[in-house]
């Protein structure tokens, strides 16, 4: 069971894609606002993916920000999530864009002390692993952020038809099998040769 808000009780809601196309139509933005309208204008043009797929989250979104706020971002729907993926890749490899760049290593070891409790794994493997992300980095020197996000209409599954019973704690040896969802949020990977090496069966 999940916790949530009565629906009688929700006066508003957020729209990351509506607040995109508020600053996208706007004449005068602060800063940030213009910052985060540009990176997702670039976004757009150069992985030709529609602005209705493209939103804004985090302090921005409620209008909470500060003049250091970070970028959120949101892209929705499988097919402008891989473009825009496969557009942050081909940028961030080109040796003459400089609007993007990766995090430096100062941002590498802020995300790594913010993931410590639960990345279970030391900061050299931790490096290895974040420095392949296009969905992290910097737009001139303000950092971003992406979600990659499937559309709802592809979830089988309704509330309530799957159920969870938590088994504890295991450590696993496995192959992955398949990694093509690995970008959005939730990721799955598909995993084959598991072998149970320590906890619950």
């Amino acid at each position: 069971t999940l916790q949530s808000v009565p629906r009688s009780a929700v006066v508003r809601i957020y729209d990351p894609r509506r607040k995109f196309q508020e600053l996208d139509a706007a004449s005068a933005l602060a800063p940030i606002a213009a910052d985060a309208r540009d990176f997702l204008r670039l976004v757009g043009n150069e992985s030709l993916s529609s602005p209705s797929a493209l939103g804004i989250t985090g302090s921005l979104l409620v209008g909470l920000y500060a003049n250091h706020s970070d970028l959120d971002i949101m892209v929705f729907g499988e097919h402008s999530c891989r473009q825009v993926y496969q557009a942050l890749r081909r940028l961030l490899d080109a040796p003459d864009f400089s609007e993007l760049r990766p995090l430096d290593s100062q941002g590498m070891k802020d995300l790594f002390a913010q993931r410590m409790a639960e990345a279970c794994m030391s900061y050299d493997e931790f490096l290895n692993l974040e420095m392949r992300k296009v969905n992290q980095g910097f737009f001139w020197e303000r950092p971003y952020f992406i979600r990659f996000i499937k559309d709802t209409a592809v979830w089988s599954a309704s509330y309530g038809n799957v159920k969870y019973t938590p088994l504890g704690n295991a450590r696993i040896s496995a192959r992955i099998l398949n990694d093509q969802d690995a970008i959005f949020t939730p990721c799955r990977y598909l995993l084959t040769d598991v072998r149970i090496l320590d906890g619950p069966t």
